[in-house]
């Protein structure tokens, strides 16, 4: 639908043939979502390094809670 609406607006405002309309519209939709997939996949991989740090360091704090009692 998106692709269709696009290329109307190229063929009235900049006289490109059918063809020539879709293809330039359906590019330009495929380049801006490859954009999002590109954030999504940057904010994905930021949440699974920033979970695993709180991980790590829930861990930590654990063996450290552990080693402070074992001494006592």
């Amino acid at each position: 639908m998106g692709c269709a609406w696009f290329a109307l607006t190229l063929i009235i405002l900049n006289n490109f043939n059918v063809k020539k309309a879709l293809s330039t519209s359906l590019n330009n939709i495929c380049k801006n979502l490859l954009g999002l997939f590109l954030f999504f996949f940057f904010i994905i991989i930021r949440l699974i390094v920033i979970f695993f740090i709180r991980a790590q360091l829930r861990k930590l704090k654990y063996l450290y809670q552990i080693k402070l009692n074992i001494y006592s």
